[in-house]
Parts: C-alpha cells; sequence; structure tokens
C-alpha cells in the first residue's frame, strides 16, 4: 500500500510543477447528442485539484492530510437531458459543472492472518468480520444545475454550487425540439487547460486569446499565473491595435509593455488578432513585459549607432544626427532598414543614398577655357544618371549669365558650359551649382 501511495505522492508532485495548484479540467467536451435530441453528452476528460493526500484511512494507510496535486479521471461519457421551457417567448439556461471526487468502493470482507500464528486465519481485520474498501477512485464528478425560465434574452445562468466549478452552458429556447452546437457555450472563466500538457511543453509557452481595450489588454491564462520570474514568455492574440503606451494584465494585474528599446510603446506595435510575445524583465521600470514580436504591428528600437543598426524614424529626420556610410540588407519594402542605406556625404560636393537605390548627388563646378567644366560625380551612378541640373550663380559685374548641362554627362563624370546670355560669350571663372539624380 506504501508503495502506491508514494507514486501517487511522486506524480502530484510532477503534476503541481506542470500547471500549479488551481483547479483545472481538460477534456470533458459538451456536444449535442448523435441523433440530435433534447439531451447533451460530456464527453471523457480529467480534473486537476489540490487535495489532502489521504482523507481517511484506507486499509492499513492512515489518513493524510498533506495537500497533494491529484488528478480525476472520467472515463465514459455523461449524458443530460435540458428541456425546452413550457412558456412561449421564455429561454432557459442549464449549467453543466464539476468538481474533483475522490471514492471508496468495493466494501467487501477479506482474509487477514493473525501475525504471532499465521495458521490462524482471520475474518476481517483482528478476525472482526468487518469489510473493507478494496478501492479508492478519483473522478469528475459531473451535475446539471437549471436556471430559471425567463424572456429570451434575459434568461439568468444559474451559480456553481459550492465546490463546484462551472463548465458549460446550454441555452434552450421555448418550442426546441433539438439542441445543436449553437446552444452550447463555455461558461465564463471556466478553467481548462488551453491544450494537453504535451502540447504545451512543445508550445514552450502559455496563450490565450485577449480581451481588453487598445492600450490596456488583458488574458486570461491557464493554467492561470501565480507568479513572474525573469525571462517568462507568454502569447497572446491582441484584442486591438495599440494607440499609445499599452498595459497587459496577465491576471497578476496590469503591467507597462515597453519595446526593444526599453521605451514605452508609442502607437501600432500591436495589430488587431495579431499574434504577442512577451517576456517579463523586472529590472526595467521596476518590472514590465518586454515586447519580444507582434505580427502585423510596427517594431519599436533603439537608437542606431553603428552601420548595421536598425535605424529610428527619427534619426532618419533629423538633421542634426547626420548617418553613416554602410551596406544595405533590407529588401523589401516592409523591411526595417539599417543606417547604411542611408549612406552619404554631407560637403559641399557630396551625395545622399535612399534605401530604394536612389542617389542624389549636388556639388560646386567653376567654368574654365571657352566656359566649359567637366567634373567627377563624388560617387559614380552604379547604372545611370537620370537627370542633372545646373544654375550659373551671379558675381561682380558678370550678370545675364547662364550654364547648362553637356549631353557628354554619364553615370561618373558632369560636364557643363557656362556663357553669357546676351551676347553668347564665354564666362570663364563662373560658379556653377549642380544636383544630379540616378541609381
Amino acid at each position: 500500500m506504501s508503495t502506491n501511495k508514494n507514486v501517487m505522492v511522486a506524480l502530484g508532485h510532477v503534476l503541481q510543477d506542470m500547471i500549479g495548484m488551481s483547479t483545472l479540467f481538460s477534456g470533458l467536451g459538451c456536444v449535442p447528442t448523435a441523433p440530435a435530441g433534447m439531451t447533451v453528452n460530456v464527453n471523457p476528460g480529467r480534473a486537476y485539484s489540490l487535495q489532502v493526500t489521504d482523507v481517511g484511512a484506507y486499509s492499513s494507510l492512515l489518513a493524510d492530510a498533506t495537500p497533494l496535486v491529484k488528478q480525476g479521471i472520467l472515463l465514459t461519457a455523461q449524458n443530460f437531458s435540458c428541456p425546452a421551457p413550457t412558456t412561449a417567448g421564455y429561454s432557459i439556461n442549464y449549467l453543466v459543472q464539476g468538481a474533483f471526487q475522490e471514492v471508496d468502493g468495493g466494501s467487501t470482507v477479506l482474509p487477514f492472518y493473525n501475525a504471532s500464528n499465521p495458521a490462524q486465519a482471520y475474518s476481517g481485520p483482528g478476525g472482526t468480520g468487518t469489510s473493507s474498501n478494496t478501492y479508492r477512485d478519483n473522478t469528475v464528478q459531473l451535475s446539471l444545475k437549471a436556471g430559471v425560465a425567463a424572456s429570451t434574452g434575459s434568461q439568468i445562468t444559474p451559480t456553481p454550487d459550492a465546490g463546484f466549478t462551472g463548465l458549460w452552458v446550454i441555452s434552450v429556447p421555448y418550442g426546441a425540439t433539438t439542441i445543436t452546437s449553437g446552444n452550447i457555450s463555455q461558461y465564463s472563466g471556466a478553467p481548462f487547460l488551453s491544450a494537453s500538457l504535451l502540447s504545451m511543453i512543445q508550445q514552450n509557452g502559455l496563450y490565450a486569446v485577449a480581451t481588453g481595450s487598445a492600450n490596456a489588454h488583458v488574458a486570461a491564462f491557464n493554467p492561470a499565473l501565480t507568479t513572474r520570474t525573469d525571462g517568462m514568455v507568454l502569447r497572446y492574440k491582441a484584442p486591438a491595435a495599440n494607440t499609445g503606451a499599452l498595459t497587459f494584465n496577465d491576471g497578476l494585474g496590469a503591467a507597462a509593455v515597453v519595446g526593444a528599446a526599453h521605451s514605452a510603446l508609442q502607437g501600432g506595435e500591436t495589430a488587431t488578432n495579431g499574434d504577442v510575445w512577451l517576456q517579463w524583465n523586472s529590472s526595467i521600470g521596476g518590472g514590465s513585459y518586454v515586447l519580444i514580436d507582434s505580427t502585423g504591428g510596427a517594431v519599436q528600437v533603439a537608437p542606431a549607432t553603428q552601420s548595421s543598426h536598425a535605424v529610428q524614424l527619427g534619426q532618419v529626420t533629423n538633421t542634426s544626427s547626420p548617418l553613416s556610410l554602410a551596406t544595405l540588407p533590407a529588401t523589401l519594402s516592409n523591411q526595417a532598414v539599417n543606417l547604411g542605406q542611408f549612406a552619404n556625404s554631407l560637403a559641399a560636393s557630396g551625395y545622399q543614398k535612399l534605401p530604394n537605390g536612389l542617389i542624389i548627388q549636388w556639388g560646386i563646378l567653376v567654368s574654365g577655357a571657352g566656359g566649359l567644366v567637366q567634373a567627377v560625380f563624388p560617387i559614380a551612378f552604379p547604372i545611370a544618371c537620370v537627370s542633372a541640373v545646373v544654375n550659373y550663380q551671379e558675381s561682380g559685374n558678370t550678370l545675364g549669365g547662364a550654364a547648362q548641362v553637356s549631353s557628354n554627362t554619364t553615370r561618373s563624370i558632369i560636364q557643363a558650359n557656362c556663357f553669357n546670355t546676351g551676347n553668347a560669350s564665354a564666362i570663364v571663372g563662373g560658379n556653377i551649382f549642380y544636383i544630379a539624380i540616378g541609381y
């Protein structure tokens, strides 16, 4: 008997490590009967509950009040009848409730022997003829609790009885002759495991469909969280796109959500029905969830300081923070660009590269003999110079001057000439400003 008890205790502690000590259920799906009628079946399943190790003596084992997580198993489906109300315009809600149940049975008078005289047989312990239970069964107790019929839409689901947990609600209107899946819904807050224990281990994290508002997401995880630990990862389906700073209530209260830059979210980092990954960090802001990923949402990054870093929008639009030279890793329009994709030379003759491959170049030329000038671009356009514009700078008494681009301009060289618009004579030493665009 002690061997069996030791196995039960070991399994109970394994369950406690895996799912905690809250009451949970798995399986026990509620479905219409086939053929359809006014009954439902609750399929086989399991209940997990914190109980005492042995509520009473069992054979030679004494009662043991040590707390232990136990599993109750329902091996066969249970059928319930849910008749329709008899008043026109009325409906009634039925509650299927469940509880862990431990039952002793198989009572019979067992043969014993006298330890002092093994040859002497006893009937019952000590020869008293007393019956003994031969099994202790852990199962799931189910019952159906009927509500009060009321005008359809106003009927109330009954509350679970003491010791029971609400699992399913069956709503039946007047005149119904069959119950379909549309009449059956899960009781609010029913603590069903979201997946099998094996699936939860394989998924390596808890998942829930969140509720709440745009900037305050709320999720009820099964099993429920009992504490937050550093590195803990949670996943949920977002109820809405955030429009600003976001909080997340994991069942232990609302906590701030920060991005990869460890700053409050600004809006658009989560998308309606997008999948969100969060990781708890107790050292950020006194404890915050860090947004690891969010499908359909924007990504927060820290300010770029190296050429291969992802760049913030503020760094692109902030002229006081010039961007430095690097390579081009991003290839799709919705990918984060890195700092190198905005390579530039902010000089009198310089250039600016853009992530789509476009290059803008500029510079100052000084016309020589015959008003002509030729210069090398700060960098050669990889494929072509598609447009170049020049402009003459008036200076001193040289008025009425103009400049034009020569057809000899290539992807690496710009050529122009400077002349007087009055008599077409060449202007020597004239300043010519140019802008060229290519890729």
